[in-house]
């Protein structure tokens, strides 16, 4: 949730901003009852900027991953979506933990009805499992990777005797072209997000001579280093992917939160900070590569990822914020601890260490240059390091 500056008075040489909440507003989209506690299924849940399949994926949590949400709507596309913090989720890609499951009920009637999709069942090699036949909406597919270093996967499944269905389109309504047993090894061609919020890898199986769409949670990926790490140079500005616990972190085409790339990375992933811009929105974007993988690069939002530097020395920086917007200082790397002091976009700051704030992202402890009093922590997406 962004806070804008609606009003600004001079008060004894003193700037005292009032800042108010503008609540989204989304348009033909009716509340409903929302569960207390919702847990991510299996196969993961992407996280959208807004409520519409046709919005903007900002990330994914794992699977397993318990979350409470604040509200949840039924948009004018026919979908029931959950909101959690300041994103939004499918809800067919959740169960309910705790409080009022989804119920005809609480549901307004959509024009055509849209069942949650029922999860895939492994099955026997000799009885393939009966594709189900969910007709949910369709979600946004993410951009097929150019795999130029190659990665591989292999099937997993709880019950070594049970095989997985391997399918000629990436959906369960889809044709089964063979059943694969846990452990056989495949190369992975393309991925996509499912119609049913599950992601789904084309995988090729060279052993057995085919080739089809599974599932993500049957499949188990490894990325294959470009080079041992054991004779890479060492990264010059070395830098670590920043989120909440079970939050995926997507890399963008260019410095602003619209376009995806097909490269995902969980907070600790370890990156080195190529350069560093003003994005579109006004605040600070990177542009990171994995250590692990060449291929790997994309734009990172500046609390998404923190230098790993030796802060012995202040490093030089700027504060950044959208035009209007008042930069808050705080006592700790946490928004409830906000004190009396404010900075502006384009402010010059020395950086005197970074941590991963309560919020899971990356915060910065900083002093303005022209006033060694005025101290305190920023969010990262608020400093413009100068790398």
């Amino acid at each position: 949730m962004r806070f804008k500056s609606v009003s600004t008075a001079l008060l004894s040489g003193t700037v005292m901003v009032l800042a108010g909440v503008l609540p989204i507003r989304h348009s033909q989209a009716e509340t409903l009852t929302y569960p207390k506690t919702v847990q991510v299924k299996p196969g993961g849940a992407s996280i959208f900027a807004q409520p519409r399949n046709s919005g903007e994926v900002i990330g994914e949590y794992k699977a397993g991953v318990i979350l409470n949400p604040t509200l949840r709507v039924f948009s004018n596309e026919g979908q029931i979506w959950l909101k959690v913090g300041d994103h939004w989720i499918p809800e067919a890609s959740l169960r309910v933990i705790e409080g009022p499951p989804p119920a005809a009920a609480q549901s307004p009637t959509p024009p055509t009805s849209s069942p949650s999709p029922t999860p895939e069942s492994p099955s026997k090699p000799s009885k393939p499992s009966t594709p189900a036949t969910p007709s949910a909406p369709k979600g946004k597919p993410l951009a097929a990777p150019v795999v130029k270093t190659p990665r591989t996967a292999e099937v997993i499944a709880k019950d070594a005797d049970v095989a997985i269905n391997v399918r000629e389109e990436p959906t369960t309504d889809s044709k089964s072209l063979l059943a694969v047993k846990s452990g056989e090894p495949a190369e992975v061609l393309k991925q996509t997000l499912g119609k049913d919020s599950y992601t789904w890898y084309k995988l090729k199986f060279t052993r057995l001579g085919a080739e089809g769409w599974m599932r993500g949670d049957f499949v188990k990926v490894r990325t294959q280093q470009s080079q041992p790490q054991s004779t890479a140079a060492p990264p010059k500005n070395p830098g670590a992917i920043t989120s909440p616990p079970g939050v995926f972190v997507a890399l963008k085409t260019t410095p602003a939160q619209q376009t995806a790339t097909q490269y995902r990375a969980s907070s600790g992933q370890n990156v080195e900070l190529l350069k560093m811009v003003k994005g579109e929105d006004g605040l600070a974007w990177y542009n990171v590569q994995f250590l692990d993988n060449a291929e790997a690069k994309g734009w990172v939002r500046g609390d998404q990822v923190r230098w790993l530097v030796s802060y012995t020395q202040p490093k030089a920086a700027k504060l950044s914020a959208s035009p209007g917007q008042i930069i808050s200082f705080y006592a700790q790397p946490a928004e409830e601890t906000a004190l009396p002091l404010r900075g502006i976009s384009g402010q010059t700051v020395e950086v005197l260490k970074q941590t991963k704030g309560n919020n899971g992202y990356a915060w910065y402890s900083v002093k303005v240059q022209d006033k060694p009093t005025a101290q305190g922590w920023v969010k990262g997406e608020n400093v413009r390091l100068q790398l």
